[in-house]
Formats: C-alpha cells, structure tokens, sequence
C-alpha cells in the first residue's frame, strides 16, 4: 500500500512540472519584451499604438524581424518613414487569425494584418521563408509561443526587394559598353566630371553604330571648340525627362542650341536639328543623375547638296519626266519591236510590256533614282556633270543611259525596287494574284527593260535635249 501511494505522488509530481513546464507565460507584445532582442519591433509597435491590439488578439502568427534584422536596413531608412509606411511594414509581418507553428505551415500565400499577400515556402528541411516582391526571408527561429500567438525570429524585414544602385550617366554609359566614342570624347574634352556631378539631365546619346555613319576622318578633323559645340547638342540639362513624357516642340541643350523634339503617333522620339532628322532607338537608358535615350545618327545639319549635284539632279529628272511622258509610247514600241519579236510567246511579252511598263516608269523616274543616277555617274561627287549646252547634254543623256544599260545598273535598279517592295505599296492597291504577278515581272521583266531604256536614251539623246532646252539645240 505504502509502495503504491509512493508511485502516484511520483506521478503526480512529474505531472505537475510537465504543466508547468507547458505553460507559456505573456502575450505576444510580453514574450517580446522579455526576449529582449525584438527592441526596434517593440518600440515600432509602441509609436503606432498597435501594442493593445496585439495584447487583446486572441490567435496570431507573427513573423517578428529581430534587432540584427532591422539594423541591415541602410542607415535612416526607419527615421524616414512616414506613419502610413511604418504601419504597413508592421502589419505586414503579422497573420491574424490564426496561430501557426512552423510544422503546421504549408507552401502558399496567407493575408497579413495589413491585407497584402505575402508567400509562405515550406523548405525542404522543414524550414519556413517568406516571399514578398522578389525577396526571399528566412525563418531563423521557430515557434516562440505566447499565450495569444507565435513568434517566428526572421533574419530581414519583409520588404520588396532592393532596386541595384544606378551609377550616374557616364557609369551607365562606360557599363553599356556601346558607347565608346562618345565616352573618349566627353573624356577629351574634360567634360565626364561635369555630367557625373550634374543633378539631372536627359542625353540623346550617339552609339558607336551612329558615330560610325560619319564620313572616314570627321571627328579626327574637328577643332576642340567643334567637337565640344557637338557634343553639348546632345544634352539637356537640369530635367530627366523619359520617353513618355516628351512632347513635341523645341528644347534648349546644354550649348545653347535649339532642338525640336516630335512625339511620333505610336510613342516614339525624334529629333529635328537643321533639315536632319535623328531617330531615338532605345529609350530610357536610367541613371542617378539623368536618362540616356539611344540615337541612330550624330545630331548634326543636313548635308548641304553641292551644286553639281543639284544640277545633274534637276537634269535627270527633266530626262525622266520626258521619259515618262512624251516617250513612253515609243520606249513601249521599242519593246515590241526589239524584244517581244524575239520571245516564244509575244503577244504575252506585249501584254507585259502595256501593263507594267507605264507603272515601273512611275517608280524609276523620279527624284530618288535621279539622285542615285548622278551619284553613280561621278562616284558620288557628281563632278562636271552639269549639261549647261547641248553637246554636254548629249553626252550626259548617254552617261545616264550607260548606267541604265550596264549590269550593274540593271541589278542595283531591279534589286532596289524588289527591296521597296513596291508592287505591295498602297499606290498600287493589287489583289494578292496581281501582286505576284507583279514580283514575278520585276524579277525576268525589268533586267531587260532596264538594257532598253539604256538603249532608248542613246538613240534619244538629241531629240531630249532639244526638248530639254526648248528648241536652243539644232542638233539632229
């Protein structure tokens, strides 16, 4: 009897201790406090007068970030919160309702207090994160029950996570590594500290693709005073204006030069300078102190056409526009004579001819192909090319026929309208079966149209300028 009562007062006192031992003493806010490493969330929590809150809430998970936690936070970011923002982050690491040990949680979203969603993940090891805008917290310490809740220790404040630190606009562009050319010449010509320090600026910035359309030797023969007029043409100072809020209208740069911006219809950016137009091909390119938009060309003037050019274009195209008019009839009979006569099927060949005859000559004679033609006839210095008397006329006709009768010309023609695609232009308005019809002409029909036209021009040289002059010639 003795043995027995000795037993159960054994049973009862290892009973009683095991009770005892489960027994959690304090609320959540109490357990905080008396852990002693929650200070910075214990006096958050006072400033914000959400202590009662916690007190009185009868379940509640807490995912409590500890001292060492709050202080990786970069230097002042407590200090300069407003009261709005702190009680978001607060409330964003309390889960109402409900009281969950870290065995219990399952990968998936829960609400927070505050009524954002962050993601629990349940690890493989057992362990608990927390994600929340591309930032990942970890569980560091788990299950510290309250008697209203748990505290769960986390190593960093539920925050989104961090933007990279931009560097200023010479960094960034340095870091691109497609601007080279630009960076030697702000380095140059002393000018990298001043953008570094300036506190905003917008940069229409030339890639090495642009620089590289320049003519072999500009930049190399541009004075110091030229080359630093250029460069500060590419920059507004004192605002950051991205893309979207560009308007069209004129803007002052840095060197004191006027710029007109067009906003284009489908968002993007151009700039207007002198007769050029510059095309921005990457926009906010952002850095600390400023927005870098890419550009395809060096923001200069356009060139100016040289005289001779002028006048070898303006006379080209006198000779197309008689080509395309008075001429047309007998260039299609030459057709019919000296091609269509010769081909397996004519009356096909001469349906050809009618048809598309008429709306190539429209495509060819104009003041593009003219441009192209002075071009090819002086290597592109359009030297001497001028037709100021009749002989001179005569041999300029027969220098533009050379180009439209030699292989050469014949393919770069026949291979720029294939590029322009001209038989699917609006002008022409065909169906889909005329359309390749037309693909297929330009392909077998327009080299030899191309050797006729040759032809025509050298047979037609007096008779075109006679016109041409309005009667001055009496030649042939």
């Amino acid at each position: 009897m003795v043995a027995k009562i000795a037993k159960f007062v054994v049973f009862a006192f290892f009973l009683t201790n095991f009770v005892e031992a489960r027994k959690v003493e304090g609320d959540v806010v109490d357990v905080a406090i008396a852990a002693g490493n929650f200070k910075t969330l214990v006096q958050l929590l006072t400033d914000l007068e959400l202590v009662d809150a916690l007190r009185e809430a009868q379940a509640q998970t807490i995912f409590a970030p500890s001292d060492e936690a709050f202080a990786k936070l970069p230097e002042g970011t407590l200090e300069s919160l407003t009261t709005e923002q702190a009680l978001a982050i607060v409330l964003r690491h309390v889960v109402g309702g409900a009281t969950v040990l870290a065995a219990d949680v399952t990968t998936g979203p829960v609400e927070t207090l505050g009524g954002e969603v962050i993601d629990l993940i349940k690890t493989d090891a057992g362990g608990v994160q927390i994600s929340y805008m591309g930032n990942v917290v970890n569980v560091v310490t788990a299950d510290v029950m309250a008697s209203n809740g748990v505290i769960h220790v986390i190593d960093e404040v539920i925050l989104p996570e961090a933007e990279p630190e931009l560097g200023d606009v010479v960094d960034v562009a340095i870091a691109a590594g497609s601007f080279t050319t630009l960076v030697k010449l702000l380095s140059d010509l002393g000018l990298v500290d001043a953008l570094r320090e300036a506190e905003a600026q917008t940069i229409f910035a030339p890639s090495d693709d642009a620089f590289a359309k320049l003519p072999e030797g500009t930049l190399e023969s541009l004075t110091p005073e030229q080359a630093l007029a250029i460069v500060l043409r590419h920059v507004v100072g004192g605002a950051t204006v991205p893309a979207a809020d560009v308007t069209t209208g004129p803007v002052e740069t840095l060197g004191g030069e006027v710029l007109d911006l067009i906003k284009t219809d489908d968002g993007g950016v151009q700039i207007s300078y002198m007769g050029n137009l510059i095309n921005v091909v990457a926009a906010d390119v952002m850095a600390s102190n400023g927005v870098i938009h890419v550009i395809d060309q060096v923001i200069l003037p356009k060139a100016e056409e040289p005289e001779e050019c002028k006048g070898c274009r303006e006379g080209a195209g006198i000779i197309f526009s008689h080509l395309n008019g008075g001429s047309l009839d007998s260039i299609i009979q030459l057709f019919d004579s000296k091609i269509c006569r010769n081909e397996e099927n004519p009356g096909t060949c001469v349906e050809g001819v009618n048809t598309w005859w008429p709306v190539i000559a429209k495509i060819i004679y104009n003041n593009a192909a003219a441009r192209k033609v002075c071009t090819a006839l002086s290597q592109g210095e359009c030297e001497a090319q001028k037709a100021w008397d009749c002989d001179a006329c005569v041999g300029f006709v027969g220098a533009v026929a050379h180009v439209y009768g030699s292989d050469e010309g014949v393919n770069a023609i026949t291979l720029a309208l294939e590029g322009e695609s001209f038989c699917k232009s609006e002008e022409m308005a065909l169906d889909e079966e005329t359309m390749h019809k037309c693909i297929r002409e330009i392909k077998h029909f327009m080299p030899r149209a191309l050797h006729v036209v040759g032809k025509a021009l050298h047979e037609q040289s007096h008779h075109i300028c006679r016109d041409w002059f309005h009667g001055i010639c009496h030649h042939g």
